[in-house]
């Protein structure tokens, strides 16, 4: 038999058909609405750290990154004894940097965004100006943002290319007998005691890949 519209299992069946596409389209809006949230956020730090690059490592403006790091923040650097924690020990390694490398320049090679996370592959380049040597090498950052600000840096650097492009100062050579083995390098903080020592005939990677 066919029902008519009228009746009342049709009616009811109607109205759970119109229920089930009214929140399927509801659930697809606030997915979407998500996804655009997200990808706003993502954008956001991906700026971010790119400004981070050239205002607070090109400029040198240390003032910069009051704004846009956090007071706690965190800076963990391979094979370097000890993090530096907190805002006024981040920025004092950017004068460091600064005092050593005068026309120190960071380039972004390559940069990509995950939730909270930026991930930043650079290149540096800059003259040591106590021995007039001109430093290349390259490196990556990890970024954590929280509500807008830089909470934790991860970096894994080329420290090889850094030390070997400054033979002046013989940090890569082998210490003469009964001479201590230097402890730091020249700005660093480069705890070398504490990996084991490289062979001197180890090149870097810029070198092998010439």
């Amino acid at each position: 038999m066919k029902l008519r519209s009228n009746e009342p299992g049709t009616l009811a069946f109607t109205i759970i058909l119109i229920s089930a596409l009214f929140l399927i389209s509801a659930c697809k809006d606030g997915s979407s609405e998500k996804d655009d949230a997200l990808a706003k956020k993502e954008q956001a730090n991906r700026e971010l750290v790119i400004n981070f690059f050239e205002q607070a490592l090109n400029q040198k403006n240390t003032a910069w990154c009051d704004h846009v790091v956090a007071g706690e923040v965190v800076f963990h650097r391979a094979k370097h004894k000890g993090d530096r924690k907190g805002l006024d020990h981040f920025k004092e390694y950017i004068v460091l940097n600064t005092e050593q490398f005068p026309d120190l320049r960071f380039a972004v090679e390559d940069i990509i965004t995950e939730g909270d996370k930026v991930v930043a592959r650079f290149q540096a380049s800059g003259t040591h100006k106590d021995s007039g040597s001109v430093v290349e090498t390259n490196g990556i950052r990890i970024f954590k943002i929280v509500n807008g600000k830089i909470f934790e840096i991860w970096e894994q650097i080329d420290d090889v290319a850094v030390l070997s492009n400054i033979p002046e100062l013989g940090l890569m050579a082998e210490p003469e007998e009964g001479e201590p083995e230097p402890e730091y390098s020249f700005y660093t903080g480069y705890d070398l005691t504490s990996v084991d020592k490289p062979d001197l005939n180890f090149k870097s990677t810029q070198e092998l890949s010439k």
